[in-house]
């Protein structure tokens, strides 16, 4: 019982961090007028979801000037969540 409780838990969690991922990815593109008006909420995203992709930015994942790494990430967290399916 308290292990459908972890995995309800822990799928959420990794879901929350892929949306936060995603959304980091769009506002890092949306520029409103030459200024960044949306710095508080990529500042939060960064504390929340940065340690995650400098992870995978530590590997050259690079095409050009796109960075990659936040795809790896989310299809790294995607793996864990199936596996947290299988496991538990």
């Amino acid at each position: 019982m308290y292990l459908e409780y972890l995995k309800v838990f822990l799928i959420t969690l990794a879901n929350i961090v892929s949306w936060m991922i995603i959304a980091k990815i769009i506002l890092s593109w949306v520029r409103m007028g030459g200024r960044n008006v949306n710095a508080n909420i990529e500042a939060f995203l960064d504390s929340v979801v940065g340690p995650v992709l400098r992870f995978f930015q530590m590997f050259p994942h690079r095409i050009g000037m796109f960075d990659l790494s936040p795809l790896i990430a989310l299809i790294v967290i995607d793996l864990i969540v199936n596996l947290i399916k299988q496991i538990l």
